[in-house]
């Protein structure tokens, strides 16, 4: 950062945002490439607490709408 903006202040002058409760902010994230498992599920849905980091993971067969 530094070497294309020495002189910018702003992401110092940004204050991180605080959540006042558990689950107020989720962060989400579907992954895949994985090898296919003996149950058919070939998908991990990600899920993570932003106030206190926690994470779930879902296994899914189908990353659909209708899933």
């Amino acid at each position: 950062m530094y070497r294309y903006s020495p002189e910018s202040d702003d992401c110092e002058a940004q204050e991180t945002p605080v959540q006042n409760q558990h689950f107020e902010v989720l962060a989400i994230d579907l992954f895949s490439l994985l090898p296919v498992t003996c149950d058919g599920d070939r998908w991990i849905f990600v899920v993570q607490d932003t106030a206190t980091r926690w994470v779930e993971l879902f296994p899914l067969k189908d990353a659909t709408v209708e899933a």
